[in-house]
């Protein structure tokens, strides 16, 4: 795919961006580099979806929550530098 300069000015005009003559004489080539490839990546075969999903089912996992014992829980729980109500405590995210 090649592009004119006319496109060119136009997407820099776009993203606001200023172009030298240097640079809207080099961009109509790389950009159409980058665009064929994005065309080559297009004819790629990917995997077979299942019906009503949206990822590959061989992706896809069981969800499972860990389980810890008591004794290993408050090991952890001791080892933090600080703590509140059994709980370790931490910074606050957001702070007002």
């Amino acid at each position: 795919m090649s592009l004119k300069l006319t496109e060119i000015e136009h997407l820099a005009k776009l993203a606001r961006l200023e172009l030298s003559q240097t640079e809207q004489e080099k961009f109509p080539q790389e950009i159409s580099g980058i665009l064929d490839y994005v065309s080559r990546l297009q004819e790629v075969k990917g995997y077979e979806l299942d019906k009503g999903l949206k990822t590959p089912r061989s992706l896809l996992r069981v969800d499972e929550a860990a389980t810890w014992s008591t004794i290993e829980s408050q090991d952890l729980i001791n080892q933090a530098p600080e703590t509140e109500n059994g709980l370790i405590k931490t910074k606050p995210v957001f702070e007002r």
